[in-house]
């Protein structure tokens, strides 16, 4: 597998590119698209549902969104991460 990556991004840990579930993707570009359609596909699913303000403060209404979000990409979807990027704060303050 193959990503290219633009400056300034912060490349996939390995042990996050072993969660990618679509064997097809071998491009940054298809797994930027296939991200996109499963956003797409969240979206569409939280159209559909309403919510008080307070539940999607709560760290179960967080978690299933960010499934949802990339449930089709990644087996570690809905998880914490646990490694640190180029920005946000350090993976063990996620939660």
């Amino acid at each position: 597998m193959k990503f290219d990556y633009p400056a300034g991004a912060t490349p996939l840990d390995p042990n996050e590119v072993d969660g990618l579930l679509p064997m097809h993707i071998s491009l940054q570009a298809e797994l930027n698209e296939w991200e996109q359609a499963n956003i797409l596909d969240a979206e569409r699913w939280l159209s559909r549902r309403h919510f008080q303000v307070a539940d999607v403060l709560e760290m179960i209404f967080i978690r299933e969104l960010h499934q949802k979000m990339v449930d089709k990409a990644w087996r570690w979807a809905g998880q914490f991460r646990q490694t640190n990027k180029n920005i946000g704060v350090a993976w063990s303050e996620i939660a």
